[in-house]
Parts: C-alpha cells; structure tokens; sequence
C-alpha cells in the first residue's frame, strides 16, 4: 500500500515556482543588457570584415557604391595570446600533503589527464579561453554524461563550454567562479 504524502507547509505550488525562475532570469538579462551588447560588439570586432561597420555606416557606403574596408587587428592579437595560453598549457597534477598521500595524488593526477582525454578538455578549456579574452566572460560547464560510455552505472564527466547567452546568474554574486550566487540556470536555446 502506497504512503500518503502530506504536502509541508513550507512548499511552494508550481506556478510560484514558475513566476520566481521566470523573475529571475529577467533579472539577469535586465542587468546585463549593456553587458551582453558590448560583449556581442567585441565578437564582431574580432571577427571583423562588415560586422566592424554599423548598418548606417554600411547602408551610407552602398549608397555611394564604395567597398568597406577594414583592417582587423584585433584578432591576431586574440589569436596571439590564445596561442600562447594554449603553448603555455600544463596537465593538471595532484601533489599530496606529505608522504602517506604520495600514492593517492598520483591516482588522482592520473585521473584528471583521463578525464581531459575522455572529455576533449583542452579543446573546450581553448574555446572558453578565446572567448573570455574577446568578450570577458564565458562558461566552462563540467557535468555528466551517459552518451558515449561502457560505463552504464557512473557514466562520464564532461566539459563543454557553453555560448553566449545560455547561462544566467544570480547578478548580486560578487566572486568570479559565482560559487555566492543564489541561483543559477542553463538555457536551452
């Protein structure tokens, strides 16, 4: 025979649930309006060629039927510190405390380079590095998977990074990792 459950005083009804993710995410996207259009402006330069004109400037130049040109040199700037992370770019090791955990910080480093492996972390960390340089900020997501595994039971750890504008914070976080925001969502586009 099945238990009934008694609803607890302090549960809230969907609907309230609902209306308080929906004020959430608005407030975000409130607050980071002029964020999120620098950000996309800073893509642009970086991409360059007539994303780096405005559509007045490019209607204008149409007009009287002159090429826009531009030369990009933001972006072998951000291809030069991005390859120069990626150079730079070290495995990730476990060192113990003293000599009892020597053995244990090896397994753990050992890992650590299957989990990048398994995971195509250094592809994803590369993505994430590029575009915090050309926007300020970007998401590296780790989380879990089923998809591609032998393992049924545990499954895998991934990294992806994810786009612009698929991720909303709590804005009142102070720390860069966000580990004091009171939520957090992941947008599926």
């Amino acid at each position: 025979m099945a238990k009934k459950r008694y609803p607890s005083s302090h549960s809230k009804s969907n609907s309230e649930r609902v209306s308080e993710v929906v004020k959430q995410y608005r407030a975000f996207f409130d607050v980071t309006e002029d964020l999120r259009r620098n950000m996309k402006e800073d893509l642009d330069f970086t991409v360059g060629g007539r994303k780096q004109w405005s559509q007045q400037s490019l209607d204008e130049l149409d007009r009287e039927m002159r090429p826009a040109l531009s030369f990009n040199k933001i972006q072998p700037t951000v291809n030069f510190v991005c390859g120069l992370q990626q150079e730079r770019e070290v495995d990730y090791r476990y060192f113990p405390r003293g000599s009892e955990d020597e053995q244990l910080g090896r397994i753990l480093t050992l890992q650590a380079k299957y989990v990048m492996d398994r995971s195509c972390g250094l592809h994803e960390e590369a993505s994430q590095f590029r575009m915090g340089c050309v926007a300020g900020w970007s998401t590296l997501e780790v989380g879990h998977a089923y998809d591609y595994t032998d393992d049924l039971l545990e499954g895998d750890v991934t990294m992806n990074y994810l786009a612009m504008n698929s991720v909303y914070v709590d804005p009142l976080a102070r720390r860069y990792d966000k580990c004091d925001a009171r939520y957090q969502g992941k947008l599926m586009w």
